[in-house]
């Protein structure tokens, strides 16, 4: 996906999803959430542009939920975060 202007992510599930990669200048903190509470069990890589707070961005590592054993899907993942 590429652009974040009135983007929406409500939790879904998806059995077949490898890769999900989200451009944006500003990511919203209910997206991550909405991501990160999906049922995606093929889930390999996931790449989230979080952008800044001059383009509507909200979210950082401390505003989203922990990977845990109990809930391992989608799976935990290495946060590389970068502001132009």
């Amino acid at each position: 996906m590429r652009g974040g202007t009135d983007l929406a992510f409500p939790p879904v599930r998806h059995t077949a999803l490898e890769t999900l990669v989200v451009e944006t200048g500003g990511l919203g903190a209910e997206v991550v959430r909405g991501i990160v509470g999906s049922d995606l069990p093929a889930l390999e890589n996931l790449e989230l542009w979080l952008g800044t707070d001059e383009y509507g961005g909200d979210s950082t590592p401390r505003t989203w939920p922990r990977c845990s054993p109990a809930r391992p899907s989608p799976p935990c993942a290495t946060w590389a975060c970068a502001t132009a």
